[in-house]
């Protein structure tokens, strides 16, 4: 609602105008498509022939689609490295999806808001990004807070020490708090 967007700027203090939001709203999906055809594709003629693919698994029509991709990227090699072939005849293209309409009114709201959307991610892709924030070699945790279940990991430098998904939500969390009623799940 454009009344939260509002609040949610003068809690944060926030005087800039740039957003990024993160809504199930948008879909994630991954596809193997034909490493020689997507090798020769720009990013616009990429996007534009995965969105005619997606269709089956993010419920998005291609002509409504608006849709982000990203190829598989391969490491380069260190000096004197051995490499290997990669001896598949497809690559894997990242591809993140919303529907037209729906992006519309999302940067409408946003606008209204006095906020410029900047990008908009689905939860998915968007739960390791609080990682690139700070120093990498902090020891940190980022703890996802669902409708359905809550996502935590633990990090000890650049890799993840702890990745577990938990059968609490929100509103298990909040009544916890507010009750002070001892929890074995939830505390654990």
């Amino acid at each position: 609602a454009i009344g939260s967007l509002k609040e949610l700027k003068e809690t944060l203090k926030y005087t800039g105008r740039n957003a990024v939001f993160v809504t199930a709203m948008a879909r994630s999906t991954e596809l193997f498509m034909d490493r020689k055809k997507v090798s020769g594709m720009s990013d616009y003629q990429l996007s534009e022939a995965a969105k005619w693919e997606i269709e089956s698994y993010t419920g998005i029509t291609g002509n409504n689609a608006l849709v982000g991709v990203e190829r598989e990227k391969k490491p380069k090699a260190a000096p004197g490295e051995i490499v290997y072939e990669d001896e598949s005849d497809e690559i894997m293209v990242n591809i993140s999806a919303i529907e037209k309409n729906v992006y519309v009114a999302i940067r409408e709201r946003f606008k209204a808001a006095g906020l410029k959307l900047i990008r908009i991610y689905p939860p998915e892709v968007s739960f390791y990004m609080p990682l690139f924030l700070e120093n990498m070699d902090t020891p940190r945790a980022i703890l996802e807070i669902g409708r359905d279940y809550s996502n935590f990991a633990i990090f000890k430098g650049r890799h993840p020490d702890q990745i577990s998904t938990l059968n609490f939500t929100c509103e298990a969390l909040a009544a916890y708090i507010e009750n002070n009623i001892p929890s074995p799940d939830l505390e654990n």
